[in-house]
């Protein structure tokens, strides 16, 4: 009878520790932390003083809107939880809609998890070839 109480015991212990683990794997990956670093490339070589109407998407899912010179730019945001869309849209200040001949972009989207360093997750560099406006979006993994 002793050594049913004491199988039964362990049994009871052994289901405990294996649920206990399975919720702590799981609260590790709704706890891990994301930072996104948004990166713009550009240049209107052989004009200067070209502006770009730049939009992210910040840690709280806010529009962040900005105007920056061609050259480049990058800007961090986070912490963000998996899930979490980031999206950069480029465009060039007073764009008419016309053929761009000469203003080239590049974008890039990078991600750091839980403080390793920066991963590249997403590029668009055109080819190199002439725009005026550029977009990308990426789903944190």
């Amino acid at each position: 009878m002793k050594t049913i109480n004491v199988k039964i015991v362990f049994i009871i212990l052994l289901f405990s520790f294996a649920i206990g683990c399975k919720k702590d794997a799981n609260d590790a990956s709704n706890s891990d932390e994301y930072y996104i670093k948004y990166s713009v490339k550009s240049n209107s070589s052989p004009y200067y003083g070209v502006k770009l109407n730049t939009s992210i998407t910040n840690e709280s899912n806010q529009i962040i809107q900005s105007v920056i010179n061609t050259g480049d730019w990058e800007t961090t945001i986070g912490p963000v939880k998996s899930g979490f869309l980031a999206d950069l849209n480029v465009v060039k200040k007073g764009w008419n809609g016309g053929t761009e001949n000469h203003l080239k972009i590049s974008l890039s989207i990078s991600v750091s998890k839980n403080g390793s360093p920066f991963a590249q997750k997403k590029l668009d560099d055109n080819n190199d070839d002439a725009r005026a406006t550029a977009s990308m979006q990426y789903v944190v993994e």
